[in-house]
C-alpha cells in the first residue's frame, strides 16, 4: 500500500528461448520505504532484492542481456562513500545473491560533488559496458565544463569521454549503448546533445550524435540529425 514503480528496464534476446526473460525494477514498497532495485525473473516468476539501503535512493536502472548485471542511480553513501552525491554504480548475480555493488566512479574528480546518472549496459553481451553522463573527469582533460557523456568498460577497466563540452550551459543526454554481440558489443552510443559539435546546423537544437569505439580506443563522433532551429529530441534508444 503507497508503494510505487520509478523505472524498469527489460533484459536482451540472448537469455535462451524466453526474450526479456528478466525485468529490473526501481520501487518502493510503501508509501515510507525508501526507493530499492529489483529483479523480476519472468520464467521461474522469482523476485530477486538487489539493493537494501534506508534513507536513500535507488532509481533508474539499466539490466544486461543475460539478466546477470544491473547498473543504476544511487544516492546511498553505504555504496559510494559519498554521502547523498548521486552516483552510478552495478551489482552483479553469482546465481544466488547479488554482489556487493561496484563503486567504479570512486576515482572521478571532484569525487565529493562530481555526480554520475542515465547508466545504458551494453545489451548484445553481458553487460561488459556502460553508457552514462557525468560532470566528474573521470579521464583526460580538460576538466568537463557540464556533464559529459562517458564509456566505461568493465574488463579492463578503461574510460572513454564521448563528448567535451565547449560551455557550461551545454546539455548531454540520454545515452544508448547497442545490442551488438561478439566484438561490436558496446560499440556504438547514441545520445542527444545541443552541443553543435559539428555547427552543421548553425543553432543549438538538441541533436542526435553517434560515438563509435571502432576498437581503436578513440572512437568517432557523428551528427545524425539535422533539425531546424526550435525542433529536438527527448530521447533515443537502439535496438
Amino acid at each position: 500500500a503507497g508503494g510505487s514503480v520509478h523505472g524498469v528496464s527489460l533484459s536482451g534476446p540472448t537469455a535462451g528461448a524466453l526474450h526479456g526473460r528478466y525485468v529490473a525494477i526501481a520501487a518502493t514498497l510503501n508509501a515510507a520505504a525508501s526507493r530499492q532495485i529489483y529483479r523480476w525473473d519472468r520464467q521461474t516468476s522469482t523476485l530477486t532484492q538487489v539493493t537494501n539501503t534506508s534513507a536513500c535512493e535507488n532509481r533508474n536502472p539499466s539490466i544486461s542481456s543475460d539478466g546477470n548485471r544491473i547498473a543504476w542511480e544511487t544516492t546511498c553513501d553505504a555504496y559510494t562513500g559519498r554521502g547523498s552525491t548521486k552516483k552510478v554504480v552495478y551489482s552483479n548475480f553469482s546465481g544466488v545473491t547479488w554482489s556487493v555493488p561496484v563503486n567504479f566512479m570512486s576515482a572521478g574528480e571532484p569525487a565529493a560533488t562530481c555526480t554520475g546518472s542515465e547508466p545504458r549496459l551494453s545489451r548484445g553481451d553481458t553487460g561488459n559496458f556502460i553508457a552514462l553522463v557525468s560532470n566528474c573527469r573521470l579521464t583526460g582533460n580538460p576538466a568537463p565544463l557540464a556533464p559529459e557523456i562517458y564509456r566505461y568498460s568493465i574488463s579492463g577497466p578503461s574510460w572513454s569521454r564521448i563528448t567535451t563540452a565547449t560551455n557550461a550551459s551545454t546539455s548531454n543526454f540520454s545515452p544508448t549503448s547497442d545490442a551488438a554481440t561478439s566484438t561490436n558489443a558496446g560499440r556504438y552510443i547514441y545520445f542527444i546533445s545541443d552541443g553543435n559539435y559539428f555547427n552543421v546546423t548553425g543553432g543549438t537544437s538538441p541533436e542526435i550524435y553517434r560515438y563509435d569505439a571502432s576498437g581503436t580506443g578513440t572512437g568517432t563522433l557523428k551528427q545524425v540529425t539535422i533539425s531546424q532551429a526550435g525542433n529536438g529530441y527527448v530521447g533515443v534508444r537502439q535496438a
